[in-house]
C-alpha cells in the first residue's frame, strides 16, 4: 500500500505539471484608482481546450463581468473586484482543481473563495459522484456532517458567555449541516495533492462572520484507498493511472 500511495503521487505531479504549462498561462490586469493600486492574476486556457477555455473565462471568472468593466468600476471608486489570484491543485487529462481567490470592496472589504473542479473535455462541474464510490460518497458525506456539527457545537460551547452568539446565529449554521448536499454541481470541493479537500459556503452576514465554523475536511487519498472509497473506473481513477 506504501508503494502504491508513492506511485499515486508521482503520477499526480507528473500530469499536473505537464498538462498545467501546457494549457493554462496568467494574465496580469491592473488596477488603478487615485492612489491605489492592485492586480488581478486571471487563469487563461489555451485555444486547445475550448470547452475549458469558455467554462473559465474571464466573464465566468468575473461573476459575469469582462475585464474592462471591472477596471472601469475600480477606477471610478476603488470598488467592486479588488484583487484575484488563483491555484491549479489539480490537473490531469480528465479534470482540472481551481481555487480562486477574490478580495472585493463594497460597504465593506470582502474576501471569498470559488473552488471549481471541472472535467477539462467538456467543461462541466465534475460530481463527486464521478470520483468516488456510491459507498463512499455516502460515508463521507456523514463523516463530513459530523465533523461540521462538531465543529460547531465546540464553538457554541465555547462562547456561551459572548451576548452576540445566539440561538439564531447557532440554528442558522446547524441548517448548513442538515441541508448539505454532495451530490450537486454545487459542492464545495477541490483535488488537492494530499486528497478531497471538502468545504461548504459560509452562511452569516458580515457582523457576525466572525462565528462561522472551520468548514474544510480533508479525506486524504490514504484514507479514500484504504477504505476503497476512490472508484478505480471513475475520472479520478482513470487520470490517476496515465
Amino acid at each position: 500500500m506504501k508503494h502504491v500511495l508513492i506511485m499515486i503521487g508521482v503520477v499526480l505531479l507528473g500530469t499536473f505539471c505537464c498538462y498545467a504549462q501546457k494549457t493554462i498561462t496568467t494574465k496580469p490586469v491592473y488596477l488603478k484608482y487615485q492612489d491605489s493600486a492592485d492586480t488581478l492574476y486571471l487563469p487563461v486556457v489555451s485555444n486547445k481546450s475550448p470547452e475549458l477555455q469558455k467554462a473559465l473565462s474571464e466573464k465566468e471568472i468575473l461573476n459575469g463581468k469582462t475585464i474592462a468593466e471591472v477596471v472601469s468600476e475600480y477606477a471610478e471608486c476603488g470598488c467592486g473586484i479588488t484583487a484575484l489570484n488563483y491555484d491549479v491543485n489539480y490537473f490531469s487529462g480528465d479534470i482540472i482543481s481551481v481555487n480562486l481567490m477574490y478580495e472585493t470592496m463594497g460597504a465593506y472589504p470582502s474576501s471569498y473563495q470559488r473552488w471549481v473542479t471541472l472535467n477539462t473535455k467538456t467543461g462541466k462541474p465534475v460530481l463527486l459522484s464521478k470520483i468516488l464510490t456510491a459507498k463512499g460518497l455516502r460515508i463521507i458525506k456523514a463523516r463530513y456532517k459530523r465533523i461540521l456539527s462538531e465543529r460547531i457545537q465546540d464553538d457554541k460551547n465555547s462562547l456561551k458567555d459572548d451576548p452576540d452568539y445566539d440561538s439564531v446565529i447557532y440554528d442558522r449554521l446547524m441548517k448548513t449541516v442538515n441541508t448539505f448536499n454532495i451530490s450537486s454541481p454545487a459542492t464545495k470541493y477541490l483535488i488537492t495533492s494530499k486528497g478531497i479537500l471538502l468545504s461548504s459556503d459560509d452562511v452569516l452576514p458580515h457582523v457576525v462572520q466572525a462565528f462561522e465554523p472551520q468548514r474544510d475536511v480533508l479525506f486524504s487519498y490514504k484514507q479514500l484507498m484504504k477504505m476503497k472509497y476512490l472508484d478505480p473506473n471513475g475520472l479520478l481513477g482513470i487520470s490517476k493511472s496515465r
